[in-house]
Order: structure tokens, then sequence, then C-alpha cells
């Protein structure tokens, strides 16, 4: 009923203008009006302003070579209608104006069926001669399309199908905009996929770290049972500050001496090897353990055993608090990093062979 009220109050208020025609309109008051509204609707339609103004609206509505069924409608709420019943069709000026003729049983508008016939009859000849990117495109050829060629160029301040009050240059700019979002969107697609991609490649990396994992701790339970007791590194309290914690090598070194396993880097605690006692350089006596003489003996914690230095597994520490020789070794500065045993590099003078 709303929708009607517009088409209705305009109907009326023309039926309500040959009133004025009469000698006296002041007088004739329309039957149902009220009296005070009727003198103000007499006075403000006998304005010449207004008189002037109803002439150029009708001189305007003889020019109009095509009407249309939009009402107050605007093409833009048109095209939106158009988009809620096709939402993947991709609609150009020409549909809008042909669409704007159409009344919602389908029929044409009597006063624009034959320019409805020629914009419909140009639109099925490019359509025989577009190929299907260019019959999709989005692009709008506002100097060469259907409508130029029945109506010609248009003229300033509007665009046929488009509106009035807009420009093809305003519509150009809104096209860049558009397309410039458009791409702005895809990458950000693009970005996201990306994305998803490298969490689902670590989720796999992870997973394939966790087998192994397990496969570690499995052999660790069969050392257990398999390998004779060894010293396994003491639980710290969390917030401790023991200067008995183990670096990260230590726990290797003892994880894979418990199942009897070789590191690549150092080798179990070794047997039958010169028992030595390590000095500082003013003969002080620090610890005490054993030269490494098998294939390891190059490499201690990733770093070469030089010129003069040889590799020294310890077993006791007697001051926990003196200075390592180039230090850091295994993560420490001091001796308090080896009470539990450990492998380190040490100058060969500062040695005392037992």
């Amino acid at each position: 009923m709303e929708k009607s009220w517009s088409q209705k109050f305009r109907t009326y208020k023309n039926t309500l203008r040959s009133f004025l025609k009469n000698d006296n309109p002041m007088i004739v008051v329309p039957k149902g009006v009220d009296p005070i509204i009727w003198r103000k609707f007499v006075e403000n339609e006998i304005q010449p302003t207004k008189k002037l103004h109803n002439k150029k609206n009708s001189e305007n509505r003889k020019l109009l070579k095509s009407s249309h069924c939009l009402g107050h409608r605007t093409y833009a709420q048109k095209q939106y209608m158009m988009k809620q019943k096709n939402p993947e069709k991709q609609f150009r000026r020409v549909n809008k104006w042909l669409a704007a003729r159409e009344r919602p049983d389908g029929t044409v508008l009597e006063s624009a069926k034959s320019k409805y016939d020629e914009v419909k009859a140009a639109q099925n000849r490019r359509k025989r001669t577009l190929t299907t990117e260019e019959e999709i495109s989005t692009c709008e050829d506002l100097d060469n399309d259907e409508l130029v060629e029945v109506f010609g160029k248009d003229n300033k301040g509007r665009v046929r199908g488009m509106g009035s009050n807009i420009s093809k240059k305003q519509i150009v700019h809104v096209g860049v905009a558009a397309a410039t979002y458009a791409e702005d969107l895809k990458a950000r697609e693009e970005a996201i996929s990306l994305k998803d991609e490298f969490i689902n490649h670590m989720n796999s990396r992870l997973n394939r770290f966790e087998d192994f994992m397990n496969v570690v701790l499995s052999k660790l339970d069969m050392g257990k049972h398999d390998a004779p007791p060894t010293t396994i590194t003491p639980n710290i309290d969390l917030g401790s500050c023991s200067m008995h914690c183990l670096s990260i090598s230590q726990h290797v070194d003892n994880l894979f001496s418990t199942v009897g396993m070789s590191h690549p880097s150092s080798s179990s605690t070794p047997t039958n090897n010169p028992p030595v006692i390590l000095c500082d350089k003013f003969s002080k006596e620090l610890a005490n353990g054993s030269i490494v003489t098998d294939a390891t003996a190059g490499i201690c914690h990733f770093k070469q055993v030089g010129k003069g230095e040889r590799k020294v597994y310890v077993e006791e520490v007697f001051d926990p608090d003196a200075n390592l020789w180039d230090p850091p070794q295994g993560g420490h500065d001091t001796f308090a990093g080896f009470v539990q045993g450990g492998f380190l590099i040490w100058l060969d003078c500062w040695l005392n062979y037992i």
C-alpha cells in the first residue's frame, strides 16, 4: 500500500489543479479538503515562480524521447533490485536502461517501445560479435555502446542508464576505484591462502617431529631395562639457583649414554683412558677425569680441539667456582656445570697425568 502513495498523491494533486481554472478558486473548495489547506495550496500554485516552474516541466516532458517505469526510484536502486535476483550476473548500463522500460509483468512501456526495440536489436547484434570475455566484462564504453548507437552521445550533466547529475568522468573514477578495491581484495585472499598453507606445512612438520620424539622416548624406555645403571641428570626445581644444573649438551650426552648410543660430537664415559688432574695456570687442582682418545677426541661441544689442547671427561670437581678454559663450554663458564660429569677442552700443559 505504501508503494502506491506517491503515485496517488501526484494524481490527486493534478486533480486539484483542475479547480484552479475557476474564476475564484479560493471560494470553490473541493469536497473533502480542509479549507485552510486548500487556501495554502492555491496561494502556492498561483505564484509566478510556481507557474514558470510548471511550464518548464511541461516543456521538458514533451522533449522526453522515451519514458520509463522507475517512478521515483533511481538507476542505482534498480540495479540493486536486479542484483538481488541475479547476484552472479554483471549488469551494464544498457541492461539497466532496458529494465527501466519494462513493467513488473514483463511488458514494455508503450511510449518507449520503439526505442526499446532499437536498443534490444543493437544489443543482439553486438552479442553475436563479442567474445565471451568481452561479453562478461564490467568495463563500460560510454562512447561506443548500444545506447550511443541509438541515441547518440550523452549530453552534459547526465548519462543514460546511470542517472542525472552525473558525468562520464565520475563514472570512470568510480570504475578505477572499484578495480583497485577488487585487486586489493584478491591480494588479501591470496595472502590468507598462503598463510593457511604455511600453517598446514608447519603442522605437518610438528607432527613428524612428534613422531620422532615418540621413537626416541620408546628407545629410552627400552634402554632403562636393558642398559646398566648410569648417572641420571637430577631434577632441578623451577626457580632454583643451584649450581648443579646441566647444559643442554650435557643432557643430550646423558640421554645417549642412557640408551647405549654414541653421540655424534662426544662419546660415553671413557674407559681405559689416561687419568688426569685438571689444574689452572697456578697448578691449583680443580677437577679430575680422563683424556678421551677415541674417534671423537677432536670435537667437543661442536668445537674443534686445537693444538696443545685435549678433550677430557670430568669425573669429579674440586672447585665448582673455578673458571673454565676458553669459555663457554657446553653453555657454562665454570666447573659448576660439570659437577655431574661431562666433556670439556683443557690445555695439555695444565694437566697432571696420574
